[in-house]
């Protein structure tokens, strides 16, 4: 396909929008078949001025079916029919006959310019390459000094492979509006299609000799250097570039710099440039923003480097003081950190510059809950509830995860409630789902969340005792979406954790959602964990210690406390029932360091036995 051009003129609006009517030879048809088009028409354009573009499409069509020789109407037809991808229009019988229907207009005035422009864009957009060009080549003879039309046959040429003719186009451009940077960097462009790198390399030097001051011609010949494999030969290009940049600027080409060291694999150099990129004062903050994100994520892998972020992070807050994205980052990072405080600091701090992002009250609230400050996410709660014309669901999940973690189940139940009222409405609370109202306001996106919405309830009914309420609530969960090894894994475990007497129903109920758990997440140790505890419960002793055994080996060394103590428990029961005590106080002993409140541990412990809870 050649080289892509570096730029391309797109026709945003059409002419009719702006009520521009041109006029038509005389009808062949009678008066009161041009003025019932004429009026489509205008009503089309109207619509399309209102952004209603479906009606004015059928407007426009009805326009040249009452008179097919308007030739407005067919070319506002025309190009529409190539849009439409259903039925018998999407066939090369039908596109042929839509480019002929919108050719009418081409045909009786090749010098109008934005109507035409707008055709040759259609037939561009749709591979039509060879009728778009014609079209352009057509307008060029009633407009020979327009730069446009040149710009865009020579990119379309190029398109064609036809690089001669491309380069004479935008020479005859440049004649016209002189030699910019832009001509020179398509011009060595087309030197290369046409394997002439030395005649790449001399369009290169002109752009130098042109401006000799300005670092981005020598930027771009390091660039090219560096496609030619001269490594050496790119690096001093691109020293001679940085050294014309002013003292504290150069952000721009020591970004290139950054890319050049990146793909030589150079992680120092390219660490060292990146920081100079992102500090220099003469980058736009969106550059930065984005550089910054990719910068700080290899931070974040390479854990330990926290000082050069905090450098980074000091000079770009006093760079921006007041950008709230640049805030969003930070406390990112500090997340990242695990400085929740620092964290809860800058995101207060962008939420005050700016309350409607939604996304900065969801970080908030999963720093409070990281925090485990349930109070701060109570208040956040609260403010983005009311100060955020459309809360997300998000918000509603983290809030009342928190208050779940701080073992608030009757709040983190209103929360929900209030969530399942406001985007799921006619849905009881621990009852069966209401089918008839979730078919009339349920969509596809909502069924991945209403599935973790009703698992969440579930979670806090099992907090309050309420075991009725918790399984029904997995049992929508699971109506949902019964592939989620989360709520399989869940709802098995619920099913065995209490009591030594289960139903053989209850038990294979179990059995088969935490198999079903493992197989979808075979190297998730909390599943293997409730596998295990499944498979005791059962009576299968020896499995069930294989697979705690397991658990624990990929729940690995700095697991926290209290998940490894109720892995050690799980295992110390299963020893025991595998007729190994010692090995199972061991392993209750190890548990006990983990949560030295359990009384049942204790007893466990003092007695050298198993309890049921």
């Amino acid at each position: 396909m050649g080289i892509r051009r570096y730029a391309t003129i797109v026709i945003v609006g059409l002419i009719a929008a702006g009520g521009l009517v041109i006029s038509a030879k005389k009808s062949e048809l009678d008066p009161a078949a041009r003025n019932k088009a004429r009026h489509y028409y205008l009503s089309a354009a109207r619509y399309e001025a209102e952004g209603k573009s479906a009606e004015g499409a059928e407007l426009f069509r009805k326009a040249y079916e009452a008179d097919s020789t308007y030739a407005e109407a067919a070319l506002e037809y025309g190009v529409r029919r190539w849009g439409m991808p259903v039925g018998q229009l999407a066939t090369p019988g039908e596109r042929e006959r839509s480019r002929r229907i919108s050719r009418r207009f081409v045909d009786r005035y090749p010098g109008d310019l934005f109507p035409n422009l707008l055709y040759s864009n259609v037939m561009e957009q749709s591979g039509e390459l060879e009728e778009s060009i014609s079209v352009l080549e057509g307008m060029l003879q009633h407009n020979a000094g327009n730069s446009d039309i040149l710009q865009m046959l020579s990119g379309l040429y190029l398109d064609t492979d036809e690089p001669e003719k491309a380069m004479d186009a935008l020479d005859k451009y440049a004649r016209i509006e002189g030699e910019d940077q832009e001509y020179f960097v398509r011009k060595a462009g087309m030197r290369l299609a046409l394997k002439d790198t030395l005649g790449a390399l001399a369009e290169v030097q002109r752009m130098i000799d042109k401006n000799p001051k300005d670092p981005a011609g020598l930027a771009f010949r390091a660039r090219m250097e560096a496609y030619f494999g001269k490594k050496d030969e790119a690096l001093e290009s691109f020293r001679q570039a940085e050294a014309l940049c002013p003292p504290g600027g150069g952000g721009p080409i020591k970004m290139q710099i950054a890319e050049f060291y990146l793909n030589q694999e150079d992680s120092v150099n390219y660490d060292k440039k990146t920081y100079e990129a992102l500090i220099a004062d003469d980058l736009d903050f969106p550059v930065k923003r984005e550089l910054l994100a990719f910068y700080l994520q290899g931070l974040v892998d390479n854990k330990g480097e926290w000082a050069r972020g905090d450098r980074l992070f000091s000079v770009l807050l006093d760079q921006y003081p007041h950008e709230p994205e640049l805030l969003s980052l930070s406390s990112r990072y500090s997340a990242a950190k695990k400085d929740y405080a620092k964290a809860l600091e800058d995101i207060d701090y962008a939420i005050d510059l700016d309350h409607t992002q939604t996304s900065y009250w969801e970080q908030a609230l999963m720093y409070a809950m990281l925090a485990d400050d349930d109070k701060r996410s109570e208040e956040y709660f609260k403010n983005a509830i009311e100060k955020l014309e459309n809360p997300s669901m998000a918000i509603y999940s983290i809030a009342g995860g928190t208050a779940l973690m701080a073992e608030r189940p009757e709040r983190a139940l209103e929360i929900y409630t209030e969530e399942l009222n406001r985007f799921f409405p006619g849905q009881t609370p621990g009852e069966p789902m209401n089918m008839e109202a979730l078919n009339k306001t349920l969509t596809a996106d909502g069924v991945d969340r209403l599935a973790a919405l009703y698992q969440e309830m579930g979670d806090a009914y099992f907090q309050l005792g309420d075991k009725p309420r918790t399984f029904q609530s997995y049992d929508n969960s699971l109506m949902l979406n019964n592939g989620s090894p989360l709520t399989l894994n869940n709802y098995a475990y619920f099913l065995v954790k209490d009591g030594k007497d289960m139903s053989e129903d209850t038990l294979r109920k179990a059995d088969e959602m935490s198999k079903k758990a493992v197989t979808l997440a075979p190297d998730q140790p909390t599943y293997l964990d409730t596998r295990a505890w499944v498979l005791f419960r059962r009576g299968e002793y020896k499995e069930a210690k294989d697979v705690q055994l397991k658990a624990l080996e990929l729940l690995g060394e700095g697991a926290e406390a209290s998940g490894e103590a109720e892995f050690n428990e799980h295992l110390g029961d299963i020893l025991f029932m595998n007729h190994e005590p010692e090995e199972a106080l061991d392993a209750w002993k190890r548990a006990l360091k983990g949560n030295p409140d359990s009384e049942l541990l204790q007893r466990k412990v003092k007695h050298k036995t198993f309890y049921y809870e």
